[in-house]
């Protein structure tokens, strides 16, 4: 969140705890949720990537 938008005393950072819990991941509000799909107003993508993107051995920073 952008440090303007913030509460007075709050610095950018990590969410807390109760947003990282509940709000993410949907448990908070789950029966409007269900109402939602049941309507087909929720779109559920799938995406799967399996890109890996590795550093060689010796590129660690060592001279």
């Amino acid at each position: 969140m952008p440090a303007p938008l913030l509460p007075k005393g709050r610095k950018p950072g990590r969410p807390p705890v109760w947003s990282r819990r509940q709000l993410i991941d949907g448990r908070r509000f789950p029966r409007p949720q269900s109402l939602a799909d049941a309507k087909g107003a929720i779109v559920w993508d799938l995406s799967v990537d399996s890109t890996v993107c590795r550093a060689h051995q010796h590129a660690a920073g060592a001279r």
